[in-house]
């Protein structure tokens, strides 16, 4: 199955609750633990590298908290997806880009 996110708006859920529910694919059927991680404006550095592909992203000097999905176990990279800002806009990330793109025949 591949990675799908679930969103749940407070204006659809039962006790007005903002919900995400996340799965990540894998090619050998192995789990990664996940957990819940709150990061404060003065925990975030200015420039982000990812851990796989090395992409090195500079970062705004006021950032908003936020939250992410991190793994569990170091070593995979972050995957830190599914969060949400402290304004509640979820942002959900592909840390790896999707397969090329087949050339259409006519």
């Amino acid at each position: 199955m591949p990675c799908t996110t679930i969103l749940v708006g407070k204006n659809a859920s039962y006790d007005g609750s903002t919900l995400v529910a996340r799965n990540e694919d894998s090619s050998n059927g192995v789990f990664e633990p996940k957990r819940m991680r709150v990061v404060h404006p003065d925990e975030q550095p200015r420039v982000y590298t990812s851990v796989l592909s090395h992409l090195t992203v500079e970062l705004p000097d006021n950032p908003m908290r936020y939250t992410s999905v991190p793994d569990v176990v170091p070593g995979h990279g972050i995957w830190a997806e599914a969060g949400f800002n402290e304004l509640n806009v979820h942002v959900r990330t592909e840390t790896l880009t999707q397969r090329a793109r087949r050339a259409r025949s006519s």
